[in-house]
């Protein structure tokens, strides 16, 4: 391997690593094996080896199911509020795989000049900064905070050669003689069909006695005790959801039965007790809750178009921070007072719910929130199946907000000119709460269409005070559409061809000039475009799929073959004279 690759691993960002891995087997001296399956110290995080007859490259993938804001501290990480909780450090689980991968070399008597380590993880490491130079003394590259969708995909020989079986035999007989040897499993491989195959792996991998159909059924008997292991942890987990319900609905869990009489001989006719003489049970609302972001002015700083919004929150931002460092120098001076409930006037599309995370992290960041959550919710969470249900969502709407954003999209049906409608309540019902000066710890968003949500505040003056901040999110260009698309294809590592880029464009000012205003979804349109251009784009990578290692650039490239118009909403034609 030459030093320029370990270089650039080196150097490598979340938006070039995943290239890196893709083409680094594209250099004529270097061979990629897939080694994740020798040591059971990576457990189930894929482990590749970047390799030459002198060098080495060990890549760790570290991908969660969510991508999670964490602290690494010794052998664990930390996870934050909202989030997981405490794993093993996967820098740890690097640095011991690459310790005993080079043990292994010296015991097989292949030299090693210089050996990297590099972790890929989707999770963001807060305190990077603070270790950076302790990774750098270990000779490891923490690639972290990758924005992707999906795991990265790594190139990696599917021939072998005496380079790749030489590291292969070394890492099989070091775990093998210290019983830490994870076996591949080779239970998706056909009994005729791949026989040959399994022959062979026994012959250069596996001890005399030991086949590879026991090593399968150890294996399959492994992950079914993990398997078990799994189930029992989801069990606890829904044990305690439904004792934190229970609790939270004034009900003892663990008093369930003890009002119920051991004899056999219960008198039927117990008369009914009163309502008030226990508990009401609190129907749980139905919200979306999203964490806190960690980096709200670098995203605040990269949203395509929202100058006016951007403005407005630094301005928001430069007050907040004027009323701390003022009352930190002079105590008992009277601080601004500063409102943080906001209307967000826009069409769905153009970016109202990532603002709402950037705005709350932002004010946590400032210090007028304690958490910094948005908490999304509509019409339907406080609208229930009976009367007066509006009351109790309300307030455990805003018991889940507290120290975070309150977003109420769409809060103009809450407006409805029936007399009778029970959302008419709702607004009203918070302007009460909220003109508590206890509830300074919340942030109260209304979100929706710019014509009826100025029909919303005419019609409720106290809303209009309460709500002093306005911001207008306008519909994107065809130019800030495209930007968008890039960033998009960017996360999956695609890119236009020129032939496709144009087809793209002329699809995209097509459907712009014949848009509903109305129903216009901006960004939601590119996204549903794409939607539809990646399943082409696979059905045709499939189709020729066995391209060589110099071409898996193919897989990438959007053609104009992959792209294709979708329908754009329109006003329905009238029926009649």
């Amino acid at each position: 391997m030459s030093t320029q690759l370990i270089s650039a691993f080196r150097n490598a960002t979340d938006n070039t690593v995943q290239m890196l891995l893709c083409g680094a087997v594209r250099y004529p001296d270097v061979d990629v094996i897939c080694v994740w399956k020798y040591s059971r110290t990576t457990v189930d995080m894929p482990v590749y080896a970047f390799i030459t007859p002198d060098e080495l490259v060990i890549v760790l993938i570290d991908w969660r199911e969510h991508s999670e804001q964490e602290v690494l501290q010794g052998d664990i990480t930390l996870a934050m509020p909202f989030l997981a909780e405490n794993r093993v450090n996967p820098v740890s689980r690097l640095s011991e795989f690459m310790s005993q991968y080079m043990k292994a070399m010296q015991a097989a008597d292949i030299r090693l000049k210089k050996v990297w380590g590099v972790l890929v993880s989707n999770s963001y490491f807060s305190n990077d900064r603070d270790l950076a130079k302790l990774w750098e003394r270990k000779h490891i590259t923490v690639i972290h905070n990758v924005q992707t969708t999906t795991s990265p995909l790594v190139n990696w020989n599917d021939e072998r050669n005496a380079l790749t079986d030489a590291h292969h035999s070394a890492l099989f007989n070091w775990f093998d003689a210290r019983e830490d040897l994870k076996f591949p499993t080779y239970g998706e491989y056909g009994e005729e069909e791949h026989s040959e195959d399994i022959k062979d792996m026994e012959k250069h991998f596996y001890r005399e006695g030991y086949t590879a159909k026991e090593a399968a059924a150890d294996d399959m008997a492994a992950e079914e005790k993990e398997r078990e292991k799994k189930k029992k942890e989801r069990e606890e987990y829904d044990r305690l959801i439904q004792q934190f319900i229970s609790d939270h609905a004034g009900i003892d869990a663990d008093d369930d039965d003890d009002d119920i009489s051991d004899d056999d001989d219960v008198d039927d006719d117990i008369p009914e007790l009163p309502e008030t003489s226990g508990p009401k049970y609190r129907r749980p609302v139905c919200v979306e809750i999203l964490p806190p972001i960690s980096d709200p002015h670098e995203q605040l700083d990269s949203m395509v178009g929202c100058d006016n919004i951007k403005k407005q929150f630094y301005d928001l931002l430069a007050l907040t921070r004027y009323n701390c460092e003022m009352s930190r120098r002079y105590p008992a001076w009277t601080q601004h007072q500063v409102s943080l409930h906001a209307v967000f006037l826009g069409r769905p599309g153009t970016g109202k719910t990532t603002l709402c995370k950037i705005y709350g992290a932002l004010l946590k960041e400032a210090r007028m929130l304690t958490k910094g959550h948005v908490v999304v919710c509509g019409r339907s969470t406080f609208v229930g199946s009976s009367w007066g249900d509006e009351e109790e969502a309300v307030n455990q709407v805003l018991e889940l907000a507290e120290g975070g954003v309150l977003m109420i999209d769409e809060a103009y049906l809450l407006n409805s000119p029936h007399p009778n409608d029970p959302g008419k309540h709702v607004l009203p019902l918070f302007m009460e709460r909220l003109a508590d000066e206890s509830r300074r710890n919340i942030a109260v968003i209304l979100c929706g269409y710019k014509e009826p949500m100025e029909g919303l505040l005419n019609l409720n003056p106290g809303l209009d005070s309460r709500f002093p901040h306005r911001f207008e999110f306008e519909d994107f260009s065809i130019d800030q559409l495209m930007e968008i698309t890039r960033r998009r294809l960017s996360v999956y590592n695609y890119r236009f061809t020129r032939a496709g880029q144009k087809k793209y464009r002329d699809i995209l000012e097509k459907a712009y000039r014949d848009r509903n205003p109305e129903k216009w979804g901006n960004a939601r349109f590119v996204a549903n475009l794409l939607e539809s251009i990646y399943l082409r784009h696979a059905k045709r990578c499939m189709k020729h799929k066995n391209h060589s290692s110099s071409e898996f650039y193919k897989f990438f490239s959007i053609t104009s073959s992959d792209i294709q118009p979708i329908e754009v909403p329109r006003d329905k034609p009238r029926i009649g004279f």
